[in-house]
């Protein structure tokens, strides 16, 4: 049975309608085939494991997550000078090559998740004022947006590159409500992100739905209770869809 959808509608843009996480594992596979190529004595399996590991450690630290949203390519290249750094060998002259290309080959990627696109235009066609609030820079959001030809279907998009701040900070949130006129307590927020969108929304009174797209269900000392769940936003107009 579809949702009764209320008359404002907030979504993020990563792992909410488009696929971004699913393909970092193969993209810092090219990176450790890159060093490979460039260095046939190297052994490319460690570094790839200190890549993953320099990863997830990376974006734990919270000095590290607005730069680097901001810049990825420069936390890129923190990321595999660390992993270099641990195999006991100087950073690779080509660091900000192999940074560009992780970039590049993760960009292309990225692809919507299953009806997702449907789904936004099905929502947008009916009696729905979409806003969209995504963090990360400007011009690589407004490219994937531009990408999949999404603009048309938002009233606001809030990016967090050109808004100044963004999530989990109010502020982008308080904007989109403010551009389509509405209140929280008429309004949905829709994302994946426990800490960067549910929280945030639950705190301004925006009913929210938890996109669980890799169907872990809720962590077990998360205090974050979203309103609904789904695992994918196609669930929101019909759970078969």
């Amino acid at each position: 049975m579809a949702l009764e959808l209320p008359p404002f509608m907030l979504f993020d843009l990563d792992d909410t309608i488009l696929e971004y996480e699913r393909h970092a594992a193969a993209s810092w596979n090219v990176v450790a085939n890159d060093a490979l190529a460039e260095d046939p004595n190297l052994d490319r399996d460690a570094l790839y494991t200190r890549l993953m590991f320099h990863r997830k450690a990376f974006w734990k630290n919270q000095g590290n997550v607005v730069r680097g949203r901001l810049n990825l390519v420069w936390a890129r290249r923190m990321v595999i000078a660390a992993s270099y750094s641990d195999l006991g060998l100087e950073p690779s002259s080509r660091i900000s090559a192999m940074a560009e290309h992780y970039e590049q080959t993760r960009e292309n990627a990225i692809r919507p998740f299953p009806k997702a696109l449907e789904t936004i235009k099905r929502i947008a066609a009916g009696n729905s004022l979409l806003g969209m609030v995504t963090n990360g820079a400007g011009p690589i959001q407004r490219a994937k947006i531009r990408r999949f030809d999404l603009e048309r279907y938002f009233q606001i998009i809030v990016v967090e590159g050109e808004f100044g701040v963004g999530k989990p900070d109010p502020a982008p949130f308080q904007q989109a409500l403010n551009v389509l006129g509405s209140m929280p307590d008429e309004t949905w927020m829709i994302g994946n992100d426990l800490v960067n969108d549910i929280a945030p929304a639950m705190a301004l009174g925006i009913s929210t739905v938890w996109v669980d797209w890799d169907q872990r269900g809720l962590p077990s000392d998360t205090p974050v209770q979203p309103n609904r769940i789904v695992s994918k936003i196609a669930d929101l107009i019909s759970p078969s869809y």
